[in-house]
């Protein structure tokens, strides 16, 4: 009787454990954002933002951020939506992006999480502005965001060059859990 009452809980215990949350890639290659040098800080054109459309029903998302060199020739292909599902075999959603490997060119740039479009515009144009996640100085970034039920599904990422005298690129990937 034990013996089959444990098979019975590694029975239920198994089948938990290998229900895998669908993953949405946002967008269809990864988006390249450049940020101009400037001389003047104050002037507040050392910024961008990206909406993220996130579908409804999405329960968070995973990013990638990282610096490249001057834009490629080639179009870039899409990888974080690989990596994902390949370690969500593995691991829970909210502790994939640890794994993942991040390469990039090392310049520096600011991240912002912001959600609400008044936020989103506060930041792009030098005002006072809330956010959920910040990163400063970091050469290149990935994470999980958890949406809560109340939370919008509209949510952007605005991004900084701290370093005035010389560009940034960036390539952006998310993938939407649901």
């Amino acid at each position: 009787m034990k013996t089959i009452l444990y098979l019975m809980l590694f029975g239920i215990c198994f089948n938990s454990s290998t229900e895998h949350s669908n993953f949405v890639n946002l967008f269809e290659v990864p988006k390249n954002v450049h940020i101009n040098s400037t001389l003047n800080i104050n002037a507040c054109n050392n910024k961008a933002y990206l909406p993220l459309e996130l579908p409804k029903g999405a329960k968070g998302f995973i990013y990638s951020v990282k610096s490249v060199g001057k834009s490629k020739k080639d179009e870039p292909k899409s990888n974080l939506i690989n990596n994902v599902k390949k370690l969500s075999a593995k691991y829970d959603a909210s502790q994939v992006s640890d794994f993942i490997e991040m390469e990039g060119n090392q310049k520096e740039f600011n991240l912002y999480i912001i959600e609400e479009k008044s936020n989103i515009m506060a930041f792009y144009n030098c005002g006072g502005y809330h956010y959920l996640n910040k990163y400063i100085n970091t050469k290149s970034r990935s994470g999980f965001v958890e949406l809560k039920d109340n939370e919008p599904t509209s949510i952007y990422f605005g991004i900084e060059n701290p370093r005035n005298l010389s560009s940034v690129n960036l390539e952006i990937e998310v993938v939407a859990i649901l």
